[in-house]
């Protein structure tokens, strides 16, 4: 979990504790396989920073669908607002 908090720090220039793990999905793109492990976290410190994402937002978890996610979002987005 330490790679999951490292991977935040780096993206998004805050610090969160990780806690359970929700998913883990594979999807094909035309360009290959990639695989997301999408976690429970809970911000510590600081407050997101753009450094590799174009927007970041707060949303309730009734909000989520009003995004078009990318398709290997899907399945952990559906999670999250399944558990809301």
């Amino acid at each position: 979990m330490k790679g999951a908090a490292h991977e935040i720090r780096e993206e998004l220039d805050c610090e969160v504790d990780v806690g359970e793990e929700l998913t883990t999905t594979t999807y094909a793109y035309d360009f290959g396989e990639i695989t997301l492990t999408t976690f429970w976290c809970e911000l510590r410190a600081g407050t997101p920073r753009l450094t590799a994402h174009s927007e970041v937002r707060w949303m309730h978890p009734a909000e989520l669908a009003s995004i078009e996610w990318a398709p290997a979002d899907i399945p952990a987005v559906r999670l999250v607002v399944e558990s809301a």
